[in-house]
């Protein structure tokens, strides 16, 4: 099958999920066997074309202002930074549907999505659409004065009636957790899209890693990522500290990552000392081969949480948010335990995770890896390999 896979990004650009999932994405694709190209963006105004892993891949060029927006960028410094008009994307991509005829589109976190749908529909072709994020509903990621939206709010509905209506014209949607793709047909998009399904990111780890025992590990928790309020945080550290005056235990926990300088400083301020360990950057490896469990607590509802099956692949049990796509991911009291993200729910499933003995803990770890084998590169490009043969019979 020949498969065209359209994100935004792809590596060695970005650093977001989006980009790496439509990696893992195309490297299993390949794997089976698959022809598979990738339509992405540059950040410089001129097209390059390169092989990556036997995959086809097109950054198509940029000009100032338009192009994806890498480094997280305010609005208005791009808009005052735009000299020109951006390149239309639906035509680049009409250009390289011609040059290579593929049997499926499938495209993910990319500007102007319903043009692009449209214009491929108008070439024959049949278009697949990944959710892997919440910008069709709301430009602020569903999040507002630093609170998360538990539903598209009207506002938002309102200005999006056109491409809601637009999003029917495709002939598969998946969404990488249940979460995210009720989300949107609760709002009314792919209303009567006739192929829905629910598929899983993948991971793959860059090389095996020596796996310490629990008791080897120096920190009994760990977070890792962006220090900003809605990953939750500082809600760690308050259940954390509370954990401690319960127990009368130092219980030593790594933070690995940086944010805001503002929000970071108040969170050294408040709660570093010498049972907590803010360590700037980590590499995933060397963070998860040093706690014995990993926390996500976020107040946001994560499309996913790539974290959770990293944390499987590298045999670490999670302490996990409810909220969100993460929650589809953990296996209660077998590969960690999930929490309303409350100060007292979380401390509570902290000091659940604390009490387990090495020999439960070796159960858990177990758990985890087993668990992962079903986030692996191939298992879930047979997956999408799988619905791509049922959309291309449907559609319309």
């Amino acid at each position: 099958m020949k498969i065209l896979l359209a994100n935004s990004l792809f590596p060695d650009l970005g650093i977001g999920g989006s980009e790496q999932s439509t990696y893992y994405l195309a490297r299993g694709l390949r794997q089976l066997g698959h022809d598979v190209w990738v339509f992405s963006q540059n950040v410089q105004d001129k097209t390059v074309t390169e092989d990556k892993d036997g995959i086809h891949v097109i950054r198509h060029a940029a000009r100032p202002g338009s192009e994806p927006n890498i480094y997280a960028e305010p609005y208005y410094q791009r808009l005052a930074a735009a000299s020109q008009k951006a390149y239309p994307l639906d035509k680049q991509l009409a250009e390289t549907i011609k040059a290579f005829k593929p049997d499926i589109v499938n495209t993910a976190v990319v500007g102007r999505l319903t043009s692009l749908w449209q214009m491929t529909k108008s070439l024959g072709v049949p278009c697949v659409h990944t959710l892997r994020s919440y910008t069709s509903l709301c430009n602020r990621r569903m999040i507002v004065d630093q609170k998360p939206c538990l539903r598209q709010c009207r506002d938002c509905n309102l200005a999006r009636v056109a491409g809601r209506e637009r999003s029917n014209v495709v002939d598969g949607v998946i969404g990488i957790s249940s979460h995210i793709l009720k989300t949107h047909l609760r709002s009314g998009w792919f209303r009567d899209t006739p192929q829905r399904t629910v598929i899983a990111n993948s991971y793959e780890m860059d090389a095996p890693i020596a796996s310490a025992t629990g008791a080897e590990r120096p920190y009994e928790f760990g977070y890792i990522g962006r220090l900003h309020h809605t990953k939750g945080v500082e809600l760690f550290l308050e259940a954390l500290t509370a954990l401690r005056a319960q127990t009368g235990r130092k219980h030593p926990t790594l933070i690995a990552g940086a944010g805001d300088p503002g929000f970071e400083w108040k969170l050294r301020k408040r709660f570093e000392d010498e049972n907590t360990r803010f360590a700037g950057y980590i590499s995933p490896n060397d963070f998860f081969a040093q706690i014995r469990y990993c926390v996500v607590p976020s107040i946001w509802f994560e499309p996913f949480g790539r974290i959770f099956i990293e944390s499987l692949h590298h045999g670490v049990p999670v302490v996990g948010s409810s909220r969100g796509g993460g929650a589809e991911i953990l296996k209660e009291g077998e590969t960690g335990w999930l929490f309303e993200p409350e100060v007292a729910t979380l401390k509570e499933a902290l000091r659940k995770a604390s009490e387990v003995d090495d020999a439960g803990y070796d159960r858990l770890r177990q758990a985890a890896l087993s668990s992962a084998e079903d986030y692996g590169v191939l298992a879930i490009a047979r997956l999408y390999e799988s619905f791509y043969a049922a959309v291309r019979e449907t559609a319309r």
